[in-house]
């Protein structure tokens, strides 16, 4: 097996060009000379003591007889050497030499060297002026083989804009690492038995960790690894030949593999038809990588590359930080909580590093942190709304069960990593990493703020899954749109929030036709996707006896939102105010027997202000009760024999002392 390049030595060149010379002078004289054998190359190409020269590495990897090494050394000898150069043209008359001088003139001459199928011929070493008449034709060494030959840059123009060097720029974790094994034993069993190895295709997985996988593979069997993108290749069908012709005779020289690399995009229509030609036009093993398995059987043995876990993207956070950067925890924490691929890893890591230099108050965890969450943004779709999350645990009045159920979810998510990954618990199934949650209640009693409250204190982002824009009247469409939603949102982790779950997640009806049975069908596939996803879902209702059992059995938390009582809202009428200086005998303690959830308290305050703020004065009682008369109608209630002329003891004091 070859595992080196040679080195840039033109020495051997030099002498082969003197043997051939006094073969010719020796011809035109009708003379016999006697001459050592054509250079060769070692015996043992695995003998990494002493690499092989550039002639001896092209008559190895391209097969040449000692003949058709001979017709290369002279061709190039007619651009190096003037002596050779005049007996050509002593003996034929013409500037170059032509294949019936090398058949005359030189040793184990055979007319199969330059048949279109030959090396010579085949891999365009050497070109002829006019194919049509391969005896008098002239001959001429191609200029990059040329290049090659005596040390210099030999890399075809052609190929420049095409192709792109790809080093193993990630060591790679435990279920990669397997398949690279896999990659290289397979390789190395058809290379030992004198095979050609299969054409490989990787899909699916991260685009940059697949590059870097099939560069280790190469790299541990003393090959480089060369790129091409199937989009930036010719469409026409004679161009695209050329250029994989050359694309080969290159790899063939710097000892690398070639690798098509199919992008995003799915792989199908003009892409795959041009793939077929690539795999139809190619003589070298390709490994192709794509993000989705085609459509449709290829001449590959196909490979799927799965997700890194959670445990193993921790690993690769250690390769781009180091020991130094971040506590181990934290890594785990981030190992866990973002699923990035290698691209964007690197890409938070430089934005964390210019934000923590440019903000000595900002650490470079947190800003590490942020810059997670920004990467996984970008795969979220427009039709999801991100929701800003403010608000803490100071800004939620909740008391007793709810309030400690909820402590408990944020501190579930909070340290999934030590309990998953370092205790190994609860990692068998597919829902091993994820929560979901449903807040049950009557409306405006805070199940949405308690989710901000949530997502804020765990740094998450929030989004809220507008039902209306997810559920469509066609077969398949409601399933696809959350696929979407669930798979753009498990590179984040993020919060998901279903209000009104019960429209979307009720129970599964009997079948009596094609819409029960497709209505059964997304509910199921809902359930599954919930269970499945990595990150937390909550989901919000009024009519909790409204959804499917089986969707209930497999929520980890069900918390009930009770309605305030008198406390309770005394404390969010006091948030939902504005600060003292701007009140007026506003009393909250006595607001807090309007029988309102913490929703309508809000909008009321809200209204009252503007009321206020129109007439350039104070907020008063009496703006709070045309403000409460409309949040009453709104909600078809009365609101009875309310007394608005009482104040309590503490509000009167301040009035009395104010006065």
């Amino acid at each position: 097996m070859i595992e080196q390049q040679p080195t840039a030595s033109h020495q051997p060149l030099v002498s082969e060009i003197k043997r051939v010379t006094t073969i010719l002078s020796a011809y035109a004289a009708n003379e016999t000379v006697h001459f050592h054998e054509p250079i060769k190359g070692p015996d043992a190409p695995e003998h990494k003591a002493a690499p092989p020269s550039p002639l001896s590495w092209l008559r190895q990897v391209f097969g040449l007889s000692d003949f058709e090494s001979d017709i290369l050394v002279l061709c190039a000898a007619m651009e190096l050497d003037a002596e050779c150069a005049r007996v050509v043209s002593q003996l034929q008359g013409e500037a170059a030499p032509t294949f019936s001088l090398a058949l005359a003139a030189l040793p184990a001459a055979h007319w199969s060297a330059l048949m279109p199928d030959s090396p010579l011929r085949r891999w365009g070493l050497v070109h002829l002026a006019d194919e049509r008449s391969v005896s008098r034709s002239p001959m001429r060494i191609d200029e990059n083989i040329m290049h090659y030959l005596i040390g210099l840059d030999s890399r075809d123009p052609l190929l420049a804009s095409q192709t792109e060097k790809v080093e193993p720029s990630w060591a790679m974790p435990g279920v990669l690492q397997t398949i690279g094994e896999q990659i290289k034993a397979n390789w190395s069993q058809h290379v030992d038995a004198g095979e050609t190895p299969p054409s490989l295709l990787l899909y699916a997985g991260d685009t940059e960790l697949k590059r870097s996988l099939v560069a280790c593979a190469a790299a541990e069997l003393g090959f480089g690894l060369t790129e091409v993108r199937l989009e930036h290749l010719p469409a026409d069908r004679g161009e695209l030949a050329t250029l994989i012709r050359a694309l080969e005779r290159q790899s063939l020289i710097d000892a690398k593999w070639i690798m098509v690399s199919c992008g995003r995009a799915a792989l199908e229509g003009d892409m795959l038809a041009k793939l077929e030609s690539v795999l139809a036009l190619a003589d070298l093993p390709l490994s192709v990588i794509c993000a989705s398995a085609p459509g449709c059987a290829l001449a590959l043995n196909s490979i799927h590359i799965p997700p890194v876990p959670a445990s193993e993207r921790a690993e690769l956070w250690h390769q781009l930080l180091g020991d130094d950067a971040l506590a181990p925890r934290d890594i785990q924490r981030l190992a866990y909580q973002f699923n990035l691929t290698g691209a964007e890893m690197k890409a938070a890591c430089r934005e964390a590093a210019v934000c923590a230099e440019a903000d000595e108050e900002e650490s470079f965890a947190s800003a590490l942190w942020e810059a997670c969450r920004e990467q996984a943004r970008a795969a979220m779709p427009d039709t999801v709304e991100r929701r800003e999350t403010q608000v803490g645990w100071d800004g939620l009045v909740l008391s007793g069960a709810p309030r400690s159920m909820l402590k408990m979810l944020e501190h579930q998510v909070r340290n999934r990593a030590q309990v998953h990954g370092e205790w190994n618990m609860g990692t068998k199934g597919a829902a091993g990493y994820g929560i979901s949650a449903m807040l049950s209640g009557p409306s405006g009693t805070g199940k949405t703020l308690a989710a901000e409250v949530i997502a804020h204190e765990l740094g998450l982002d929030l989004y809220r899954i507008d039902l209306s824009m997810v559920v469509s009247k066609y077969i398949g469409e409601t399933e696809e749109n959350l696929r979407v939603i669930f798979d753009a949102a498990e590179k984040g982790g993020a919060v998901l929030l279903f209000d009104e779950a019960d429209a979307l997640f009720g129970k599964r009806s009997e079948v009596k036709d094609s819409r029960d049975r497709h209505a059964n069908t997304e509910v199921s596939y809902l359930l599954q996707r919930v269970e499945s996803y990595g990150g937390l879902a909550i989901l919000t209702t009024n009519l909790k006896d409204n959804l499917d059992d089986a969707f209930l059995r497999r929520l980890r938390f069900i918390i009930d939102f009770p309605f305030p009582e008198a406390r309770e809202r005394e404390a969010i009428w006091r948030r939902a105010l504005p600060r003292e200086e701007l009140l007026s005998g506003v009393d909250p303690e006595r607001l807090s027997g309007l029988a309102v959830a913490g929703g309508s308290i809000r909008n009321i305050a809200l209204n009252a202000a503007f009321v206020a703020a129109e007439q350039g004065r104070l907020i008063t009682m009496m703006d709070v009760r045309r403000a409460a008369e409309l949040e009453y109608d709104k909600l078809e209630r009365s609101l009875g024999d309310f007394d608005w002329s009482r104040t309590s003891t503490a509000v009167a004091g301040k009035l009395e002392t104010t006065s």
